[in-house]
């Protein structure tokens, strides 16, 4: 009886390191996986801010050349009725 308590106390101590050792490596992995994710959540915040930099330019680039061939077509139409006026057809 008393090398079966033994064997139990050893099964017991042995099995306790085990899961020491398994929850300690597990904490480390975990940790690991951790730093990744903030690393990757940090990279795709700056690729959000960029990417709301380069829409932002876009739309201000888009509004500009519409104001620019806007104001373009209203001098050639100037020009057109200045031309038509010289030449007797307006």
């Amino acid at each position: 009886e008393d090398r079966l308590r033994q064997e139990w106390i050893t099964f017991k101590a042995d099995d306790q390191k085990r899961w020491t050792g398994y929850s300690l490596s597990s904490e480390e992995s975990f940790r690991d996986m951790r730093k990744e994710i903030d690393k990757y959540q940090k990279q795709i915040s700056s690729i959000e801010d960029l990417s709301q930099t380069l829409q932002d330019q876009i739309h201000q680039t888009t509004d500009t050349t519409e104001k620019q061939l806007q104001e373009l077509m209203n001098v050639v139409h100037e020009w057109m009725t200045s031309y038509q006026r010289i030449m007797g057809h307006g």
